[in-house]
């Protein structure tokens, strides 16, 4: 399990379960991401999360090799697919 803080929600990426679970900074569930609706369940697998300067949050899936972006009530934004193995790196200044 990983975890990644925001200033208003906490991102909790559970490998065995295969979702990115969002919780409030409280504690409550917020919603929990298994993967785009094209994406199989089974074959969703997030490796890395963070969040981007508009607060949206970026995950990798090495199984299907793309990225998810989706907003912070669960709307995917974007579905990025790449030729490789792919994981997310944070670059701090």
């Amino acid at each position: 399990m990983k975890t990644k803080v925001s200033r208003s929600i906490r991102l909790v990426l559970t490998l065995n379960a295969r979702a990115v679970v969002v919780v409030s900074v409280a504690g409550k569930l917020r919603f929990r991401y298994s993967g785009s609706p094209s994406t199989p369940r089974e074959s969703f697998r997030p490796n890395g999360i963070t969040t981007d300067s508009q607060r949206n949050i970026l995950t990798s899936d090495v199984i299907n090799h793309c990225f998810h972006i989706i907003d912070q009530d669960r709307h995917l934004l974007s579905y990025i697919q790449v030729n490789t193995f792919i994981a997310i790196t944070l670059i701090t200044k």
